[in-house]
């Protein structure tokens, strides 16, 4: 009796659909490590160092793009269970068309300042400008996403951002082996851009059966001014907050591209790349407690903070401490001997990632419970690891050293945010 009750808690649609999307994700979240880690074993440490500081930069600028996601899934979801299968169709039309439009006006704008960034980043200008043209193609597959997500299309949703990953990882393995080294970075730019066209064409073959009805029929309401100025005010708040977070996460690498030498910002990016290990780590967990904690009340929610804090603190430690004991053996063992330059520091920035971790699971508890001011100490700390890196970047250890300082710093600060009272709202938006 006990097993049959056990089983059908497991057979239940939020835990079946729960656990599909969570082994999309861990495993999309494997094969995009994999992926940076056959690049650094592949490509010279220099042309390594470009590479991972334009990937940097692309997780900055997509910020929007995951925005854009979430809005677009939590309507969809809530047309669809009212009935409105047409007004659905056309949210997503609508957003789809923004999408491709918003992605082209950024990446003209970006292209206008690509002999700029490309010096900045003492990167070549051909290669920035091949770049660019994955940030429309993102825009687009941020809103495909939604609308499977919204749709509760979990199977093809993880299905899709599995292909991403994976295809980025076989086609860039495949161009790094083929192509000379003066063109592997393009091979690089190039699975990205292909790895993504795959997804994309996948999802949108899924979303056009889903939604096909009316498709391309726009309630009067619906235009893309009124639907700006009823995006609710909170919606801001969860888009800054995802900004500053991308920057605090990755403004370092493309930093550490721009000050340091080409040998030592490939250096650094391998090491940045290594303490990602701590955050992956302490990112899992957050995925599976924290909406709960969304859905629960005040003190349940913190009851599970608590718990979570305590298992990514728990996983974040190990890690840690196996970088304390056996750096060289964990660079060599994922990176090559030809990174050992950074094992000092393996083991603080891994401590920095992971104050960073427990930081980022405070911001997604502050975003559930919808508290703002926790905004203010994030955009310092971002601010301010920007300005000590700029004044200390002698070498990777210097700036591991402000990246580790401003991670534990930006923990300490949010912590007093926990013992606001808060009244929690909700938000809706009649699209």
């Amino acid at each position: 009796m006990l097993l049959h009750s056990r089983l059908s808690f497991l057979r239940h649609p939020f835990i079946a659909a729960s656990g599909i999307v969570l082994l999309g994700s861990m495993g999309a979240n494997i094969l995009n490590y994999l992926f940076n880690l056959v690049a650094g074993r592949l490509l010279a440490p220099s042309v390594y160092g470009e590479a991972a500081a334009l990937v940097s930069l692309a997780m900055i600028v997509a910020v929007p793009s995951a925005t854009l996601m979430t809005l677009l899934a939590k309507y969809t979801a809530t047309h669809r269970a009212r009935g409105d299968e047409t007004r659905a169709a056309a949210l997503f039309h609508l957003a789809h068309r923004a999408a491709w439009a918003l992605g082209l006006l950024l990446t003209l704008i970006l292209a206008l300042m690509a002999p700029w960034v490309a010096r900045a980043l003492h990167t070549p200008l051909p290669s920035v400008l091949l770049f660019l043209t994955f940030l429309p193609l993102g825009m687009a597959n941020a809103a495909v996403k939604g609308a499977l997500q919204g749709a509760k299309q979990f199977h093809p949703y993880s299905f899709a951002t599995a292909l991403e990953a994976g295809g980025k990882l076989a086609c860039g393995t495949a161009l790094m082996l083929l192509l000379p080294a003066p063109y592997a970075l393009v091979g690089v730019i190039a699975a990205l851009i292909a790895s993504a066209s795959a997804s994309y064409l996948y999802g949108l073959a899924h979303v056009r059966r889903i939604l096909s009805a009316d498709a391309h029929t726009s309630p009067a309401a619906l235009t893309p001014v009124r639907v700006f100025h009823r995006i609710p005010p909170y919606a801001w708040a969860v888009l800054a907050s995802s900004l500053f977070i991308a920057i605090f996460t990755n403004s370092h690498v493309v930093l550490a591209k721009h000050y340091l030498p080409p040998l030592a910002s490939g250096h650094y990016a391998a090491l940045a790349v290594l303490g990602r290990i701590v955050l992956y780590g302490g990112g899992a967990a957050a995925v599976v407690l924290l909406p709960m904690a969304s859905a629960g009340r005040s003190k349940e929610s913190a009851k599970i903070l608590m718990l979570a804090l305590a298992v990514v603190g728990a996983i974040s430690g190990i890690a840690v401490g196996a970088f304390a004991l056996a750096p060289h053996i964990v660079i060599k063992l994922l990176f090559g001997p030809s990174y050992l330059d950074v094992a000092p520091s393996l083991w603080l920035m891994g401590l920095g990632q992971a104050f960073l971790a427990l930081a980022t699971l405070l911001v997604q508890y502050f975003i559930a419970s919808h508290r703002t001011l926790f905004l203010l100490p994030l955009a310092l700390c971002t601010l301010l690891q920007a300005m000590l890196i700029s004044l200390f970047h002698d070498d990777a250890a210097a700036i591991t050293r402000a990246v580790a300082g401003t991670c534990a710093l930006l923990f300490l600060s949010l912590l007093p945010f926990l013992f606001m009272r808060t009244r929690r709202t909700e938000t809706t938006l009649p699209l």
